[in-house]
């Protein structure tokens, strides 16, 4: 009689074990995929925030008609290329 309950909780310890890992494995794919998403998103989102203060600041002399401005698209565009990758 001893034998045989050692031998049944051995087998429910298996399935235990199975009934946890099963979610618990899907859990952690789960984080590790939102996560590697969730990096490009603020990258982009930190270069796109950069170049718009850089526009903002370095745009602020310039008016509308006129070839006076020492800022370019250019200028703002290698801002966020920069910005974008080399948070790494």
């Amino acid at each position: 009689m001893h034998r045989q309950l050692r031998k049944w909780r051995r087998g429910s310890a298996l399935i235990e074990f199975i009934l946890v890992g099963i979610p618990f494995l899907f859990l952690w794919i789960s984080i590790e995929e939102i996560s590697r998403g969730m990096f490009p998103y603020h990258t982009l989102q930190f270069a796109s925030k950069m170049a718009a203060s850089y526009a903002s600041e370095h745009g602020a002399t310039c008016s509308s008609g006129t070839n006076t401005c020492s800022t370019t698209v250019g200028n703002v565009v290698t801002v966020f290329k920069n910005d974008a990758t080399t948070r790494r």
